[in-house]
């Protein structure tokens, strides 16, 4: 019963393409929260992002609300935490923090447990509604279990748009490793599928970059075909492409970003 036309002016021919990216907006100073941020989360709608910290004295996940949807300069800390410093726990060195869809679950790497550790929330997007009590039956996937893929330094995770695949990444082998969830979005039964890529050999080709040797995060563009990695020893973003969607075994080099200025 109607017609709607959709031009294409070009306006977003730059959308995920790391080459084309420039220095925009800076949130907020984080250091009093926590003076080490490792990882970041932003809320589907752009209104909130969370920031997992990792002093000794601070350890915690700490969220932000931006009044403008996705501009980080309008971001102010909630007062909002979800407290991970001792004696709550026994390893610390949290690197990396993701959310479900729905906001009912965290996902969070810590490298001195050598785990991705899975928490349920009583209150969609609220941190401080877990119940400190679940603790003793969270649900953990070792990333020093299996021997084809022990890396016992994660520093990053990131979920498949489908829930079906976890990818982890570590400073110990600089590789992204790629698993097989039984069930979408739910650690309990994971498998090793066989595919990796290492990332520090495939930046060394390029005459251009030295070796990274100390990657951190990883994110994924949503339909699987572009995935970005960040290296903390040469401070810089890594954009690679993959040719079968999600398979990080297919992927390749493309670009790469400088952060070492901001």
């Amino acid at each position: 019963h109607g017609l709607v036309v959709l031009t294409d002016t070009g306006s977003f021919a730059g959308a995920w393409d790391l080459s084309e990216a420039t220095l925009e907006g800076e949130g907020p100073n984080m250091s009093s929260e926590n003076n080490l941020p490792h990882g970041i989360f932003f809320k589907p709608d752009g209104t909130r992002y969370f920031m997992i910290g990792s002093q000794g004295s601070a350890e915690g996940i700490f969220e932000y609300l931006m009044t403008t949807p996705w501009d980080v300069s309008t971001a102010t800390y909630t007062g909002n935490k979800l407290d991970l410093t001792n004696p709550n726990w026994t390893a610390d060195a949290w690197r990396s923090i993701t959310f479900s869809a729905d906001g009912y679950k965290i996902w969070t790497t810590n490298e001195d447990a050598d785990q991705v550790k899975e928490w349920n929330l009583d209150i969609a997007w609220d941190i401080t509604s877990w119940d400190s009590s679940a603790k003793g039956s969270m649900t953990n996937f070792a990333t020093d279990g299996i021997s084809a893929t022990i890396e016992n330094q994660p520093h990053g995770h990131a979920f498949s748009y489908d829930g079906l695949k976890l990818y982890v990444v570590g400073a110990q082998k600089n590789t992204v490793f790629e698993y097989d969830l039984q069930d979408a979005y739910s650690i309990a039964n994971v498998s090793y599928n066989s595919k990796s890529f290492n990332i520090s050999e495939s930046i060394n080709v390029n005459p251009a970059h030295a070796a990274e040797d100390e990657i951190n995060g990883i994110s994924f563009k949503p339909d699987g075909t572009r995935m970005y990695t960040a290296g903390n020893a040469r401070n810089m973003v890594y954009e690679h492409r993959l040719s079968t969607a999600w398979d990080v075994s297919t992927a390749t080099f493309y670009a790469s970003k400088s952060i070492s200025s901001e």
